[in-house]
């Protein structure tokens, strides 16, 4: 890639020496040098688990994310006889079909305000119509969260005392969690928001506000107002495993608080293995004929 910006749905992202080597580089600013002692470590490189990472699991309490309306596993559905079977994507007994693997919400959950209920409703439709309602990380957009915490791709965490670097495969994104300060008055609305954080305990707590109204919140396309709140709760739970407990406060597009929860495994990468370049408009596609995509383009000059 001969240009160090590359475009995400039509916004430039800078791209980070960080990424390719997985260090940071020699002339790394010096509050950055040192990680802060007896905090928990989330050292290594993690890849989100479940049944099907493409969606939120239930909280241990609390009303829940939206799920899904019908039985689904990634690209597999249970219950449906013949197809192609995939042993890498589909659970055991599960086959390949997908024509019939719509991504149905159950949009009767009762934390939607009727505009949010609507619009899952109008992306149910499209779906059981055969009109496939794209995510943002099939439209080359970044996610926003909590969404990117479904995404299956490689995702590490580097610490320091001022700041955490969340450093995501997936098109090279890069969130900043800025430890232990308060967010800034009249936030101007970005992809990820302004994200503030803290540790209590084994936790390491991000509080994530200002996010472009734009971005959808989960698989099903739920949406949200400028009042969007999400913090999330990172907990190593075991040598190969991490889980996320994150709580959405958005009073216009909600009728209350909801959590939802994603689990990690450890990701044991070779030696001398980092992430590798995933660049997502060169892999740009439409379900049907009705759907046509730009691929994004810099069109800025190298020099």
């Amino acid at each position: 890639m001969h240009n160090p910006a590359f475009v995400v749905g039509g916004v430039a992202v800078a791209s980070v020496a960080v990424i390719s080597f997985l260090t940071w580089p020699e002339d790394r600013p010096a509050a950055m040098t040192q990680v802060t002692t007896n905090i928990p470590d989330f050292s290594g490189t993690w890849t989100r688990a479940g049944e099907n990472p493409s969606t939120f699991e239930p909280p241990p309490d609390g009303p829940s994310a939206i799920m899904t309306a019908v039985p689904h596993y990634g690209h597999c559905i249970a219950g449906t006889p013949g197809g192609e079977t995939d042993f890498f994507s589909c659970p055991e007994g599960v086959s390949e079909n997908r024509e019939s693997n719509a991504w149905v919400a159950d949009y009767t959950n009762p934390i939607l305000q009727p505009w949010t209920r609507e619009a899952l409703k109008k992306n149910a439709d499209g779906e059981e119509a055969g009109i496939a309602h794209m995510s943002f990380q099939q439209n080359c957009k970044p996610s926003g969260v909590p969404q990117i915490l479904n995404l299956r791709y490689n995702v590490q965490l580097l610490q320091s005392a001022d700041v955490v670097m969340i450093l995501y495969e997936n098109n090279q994104q890069v969130r900043r969690v800025y430890m232990n300060q308060a967010h800034p008055k009249n936030l101007k609305p970005s992809w990820y928001g302004h994200s503030v954080g803290h540790y209590e305990g084994d936790m390491l707590v991000v509080d994530t506000v200002g996010q472009l109204e734009i971005t959808e919140l989960d698989r099903f396309g739920t949406l949200h107002s400028d009042q969007l709140h999400v913090v999330e709760r990172y907990r190593v739970t075991g040598p190969d495993s991490m889980e996320v407990i994150f709580t959405v406060d958005d009073p216009k597009a909600f009728t209350m608080p909801w959590r939802g929860k994603g689990t990690y495994d450890r990701t044991h990468l070779q030696e001398g293995f980092a992430f590798p370049e995933y660049i997502c408009p060169e892999n740009n596609r439409a379900t049907n004929l009705t759907q046509k995509f730009d691929i994004p383009t810099d069109v800025t000059a190298d020099f």
